[in-house]
């Protein structure tokens, strides 16, 4: 039998990693599917990635905070958002070696898994796509279905909403999502004031005769110690971080507040700094 842990929008917190990775060894899996959006905006970096590559059979999706991340030099940063990428990413790329670099850049976008003859499509998003919100749970049917659209699989597994979520294709074809090792969302209040301090993930167990049990995690993890490595490590966006492992609340669109802390902290000067410098580093070899 294999026994999949399947991961997804680990988001830099370590330390919901460890928790999750922790529940999974008790759970005694045999391999691992990691859905993408690794880093950003928690304090993980080198060691985090170090800790998932050297799990047994394990698989890397590229997410969209990824893809990001990969891009920060191409952004627009009169956007508060985008410097709020490019700062984070800035951040990032002083613990990170080139060959860690390297890695993340040929991460690919999907994958297919072939698992005793049950053909499983692994993406974050859409499979052309990591970005967007056409997978959200009140979606539309017929998103769902593109999922199958150019791949004959027998279950799709993707991430980013930061929702657990089962259901079907309209030809019922199995979707799953494992919700987020960082910040879960619910729009429904007690569910969302009740799972702050959980990191979930999702177990799907496959034999050769079916798809069996599939089991959505959700495991109690040490906000205030992941506060602690975060201030230890002098994160940017600091207060944001904290607020969000606290609220659930998500900073990334918030432009009103992005724009007042990027102002008050000199990101914007910080980031164009390292561009220069980047540059000028460049030029000299």
């Amino acid at each position: 039998m294999h026994k999949i842990a399947i991961l997804s929008d680990i988001h830099g917190n370590l330390t919901a990693l460890e928790a999750v990775l922790a529940d999974a060894q008790r759970e005694q899996v045999t391999q691992y599917w990691i859905m993408g959006d690794l880093l950003m905006p928690g304090p993980g970096s080198s060691d985090l990635l170090q800790r998932l590559r050297a799990l047994p059979n394990v698989t890397f999706l590229k997410g969209n905070w990824d893809d990001w991340f990969l891009k920060f030099r191409d952004l627009d940063l009169d956007h508060p958002t985008n410097l709020f990428g490019a700062r984070l990413a800035m951040y990032q790329r002083g613990c990170l070696s080139e060959e860690e670099l390297e890695f993340l850049e040929n991460v690919p976008l999907f994958t297919i898994k072939k698992i005793e003859g049950f053909d499983f499509l692994l993406c974050h998003n859409l499979p052309d796509n990591p970005y967007g919100g056409q997978l959200w749970i009140s979606a539309e049917q017929g998103n769902f279905d593109s999922l199958f659209a150019q791949h004959q699989v027998d279950v799709a597994v993707y991430g980013h909403v930061h929702h657990q979520t089962l259901r079907y294709s309209s030809k019922d074809q199995l979707i799953i999502n494992p919700g987020a090792v960082c910040i879960s969302y619910f729009d429904w209040q007690k569910h969302h004031q009740a799972n702050l301090n959980h990191a979930q993930y999702a177990i799907i167990e496959v034999t050769s005769e079916r798809i069996g049990d599939i089991r959505f995690k959700k495991v109690a993890y040490d906000i205030e110690q992941e506060i602690k490595l975060a201030t230890e490590r002098n994160l940017p966006y600091l207060d944001l971080y904290i607020d969000s492992l606290k609220t659930g609340r998500n900073y990334t669109h918030d432009h009103e507040t992005l724009t007042r802390v990027n102002s008050e902290r000199g990101y914007k000067a910080e980031v164009l700094a390292y561009f220069k410098d980047s540059k000028t580093e460049m030029e000299s070899f």
